[in-house]
């Protein structure tokens, strides 16, 4: 049902004026009067649009934007705003499948060089997003991109098979239990038995009492310190 157009009129030309004196927040409130008149006018959601992102609100400023688009299918300006601002609010996915959508509407108004900046942002954003991707390489097909097209299909490629790599532990084909630990080489002999055996017999009664003497010095230096006394070294971590 229309609204009163010369109310609408009023509005949207005072909208206007509040805009070119950046008077962002008065122009907000009669660009919504207008709305409130023809509640699907495309021009008065651009125009709400326009302000609400110079005063910081993107989220209500995409919302504008959307709304115009179901007006506007095919503005590659208004596609080029509602991918920004999707990439503004942290959308990266989102914005990926706007600059893709306005690299096949830039294509149909003959537009290569825009559609062509659009297919490389997309295709920026959806790195990570392998259905993005797929959206990204179609509209690089369709638009007969074959650079941007072979992108595309290379990071697929790549992120295809991650989901089917074996573990790193487990070799391919291999068994996957762990390698058994290597065998410990015999301890030589001590320096002190070598010595001993190659002493006459009348002098190892000597060093036995010799190496029990030191042995009692080692055990009386260190008992009653415990595992936690001083020159331990333990990391106090």
């Amino acid at each position: 049902m229309g609204g009163r157009r010369d109310v609408y009129q009023t509005a949207m030309r005072e909208g206007h004026a509040l805009a070119w004196s950046h008077k962002w927040e008065a122009a907000i409130l009669k660009y919504r009067l207008a709305l409130a008149e023809f509640p699907d006018d495309a021009a008065a959601f651009i125009s709400l649009g326009v302000a609400l992102v110079r005063v910081g609100r993107t989220r209500e400023a995409l919302a504008a934007y959307e709304a115009a688009r179901r007006q506007r299918a095919t503005d590659a300006t208004v596609l080029a705003r509602i991918a920004e601002l999707r990439q503004l609010a942290g959308d990266s996915a989102g914005a990926a499948r706007a600059f893709a959508e306005l690299a096949d509407v830039s294509v149909g108004h003959g537009e290569r060089d825009r559609a062509r900046e659009a297919l490389v942002r997309a295709r920026a954003l959806a790195e990570a997003d392998m259905d993005g991707l797929r959206q990204v390489r179609d509209s690089a097909t369709r638009g007969n991109f074959p650079d941007v097209q072979r992108a595309c299909e290379a990071l697929l490629a790549l992120a295809a098979p991650s989901s089917m790599r074996p573990p790193a532990s487990v070799p391919v084909g291999g068994d996957p239990s762990p390698p058994p630990a290597p065998t410990a080489a015999p301890a030589p002999p001590s320096q002190a038995g070598r010595i001993q055996c190659d002493l006459p017999n009348e002098e190892r009664g000597a060093a036995d009492q010799e190496q029990g003497a030191a042995a009692g010095a080692v055990e009386a230096g260190t008992g009653g310190a415990g595992t936690g006394g001083a020159g331990t070294g333990a990391c106090p971590y």
